[in-house]
C-alpha cells in the first residue's frame, strides 16, 4: 500500500514539474511576443526615431 502510494506522489510531482515548464514556455513566448509588439509599436508611431 505505502508502495503504491509514493508511485502516485511521483506521478504527481512529475505532473507538477511538466506543467510549470509548460507555463515557463508559454511566458517566455508570450515576453519575447510582447518585446517585438513594443518595439513594432514604437517604429510606426515614431518613424522619425529610426
Amino acid at each position: 500500500m505505502i508502495i503504491l502510494f509514493t508511485e502516485q506522489q511521483k506521478k504527481k510531482d512529475k505532473v507538477k514539474v511538466n506543467s510549470s515548464e509548460l507555463f515557463k514556455s508559454k511566458q517566455e513566448k508570450l515576453q519575447a511576443f510582447l518585446r517585438q509588439l513594443c518595439i513594432y509599436i514604437n517604429i510606426v508611431m515614431n518613424p522619425a526615431a529610426q
